[in-house]
């Protein structure tokens, strides 16, 4: 089958992404997995092909910079949906928050700046301590 711009995916050598050009729908994004069972042809065969092929683009591993900004992506991303879906709905509407009580009201902006205050907690990006979200949210 023909391929180009195979790329190995993973340090075992296990995946390789890359376009096939088939039959019936040209040419396609693919990810070549040895004992892949969904496809109609031999993809253990083209796996072997592309693996041994000088022009496949080996693995590299992502750096330490890579990986902290990539930690850093998602704690924020799961922040921003805690913000959206847990907090804000009070925050962000006057009725809600006129509805809440003056301890309820300190309690929640403590806890919202607690979630902000997340990426200066010195472990962060590899780790971080999530604060405790009022039990009434």
């Amino acid at each position: 089958m023909e391929y180009r711009n195979a790329k190995i995916l993973d340090a075992d050598s296990t995946m390789i992404d890359s376009e096939i050009n088939h039959q019936e729908h040209g040419w396609i994004p693919f990810n070549c997995v040895l004992g892949d069972p969904y496809t109609t042809f031999d993809s253990d065969a083209l796996f072997n092909t592309m693996l041994a092929d000088a022009n496949t683009i080996a693995y590299v591993a992502p750096t330490t910079a890579e990986i902290e900004a990539k930690q850093a992506s998602d704690l924020r991303g799961e922040r921003k949906s805690i913000l959206e879906n847990r907090v804000d709905k009070y925050t962000a509407n006057n009725l809600r928050w006129a509805d809440l009580t003056a301890a309820q009201q300190a309690e929640l902006s403590t806890y919202r700046q607690a979630l902000l205050d997340i990426t200066d907690q010195e472990t962060f990006p590899e780790s971080v301590t999530w604060p405790t979200e009022p039990d009434w949210i």
